[in-house]
């Protein structure tokens, strides 16, 4: 979870670099986390906190993404503008 919630102010400030390792480091563990925690038959709690890990993660990644979009397309239409 700690991954994902550093993946979202991560994709914003430093242009996504940083939040696409930090974003899949915390879909990779959500995801063993379920398994594991649907194994166990109960014996495992924490099922939200995976859960928000996911979405953290991949809140920062989509988010990255849009950053390095709108990078690359302010970056062109600089370019295009009369100087």
């Amino acid at each position: 979870m700690i991954c994902g919630i550093l993946a979202i102010p991560l994709a914003i400030c430093c242009y996504g670099a940083f939040s696409y390792p930090l974003g899949a480091a915390a879909l990779i563990m959500g995801f063993i986390s379920r398994s594991n925690i649907s194994k166990s038959n109960g014996q495992l709690g924490g099922d939200g906190m995976a859960l928000s890990g996911l979405i953290c993660g991949a809140v920062g990644i989509v988010l990255a993404i849009c950053a390095v979009i709108l990078l690359l397309a302010f970056g062109f239409l600089s370019q295009l503008s009369p100087r």
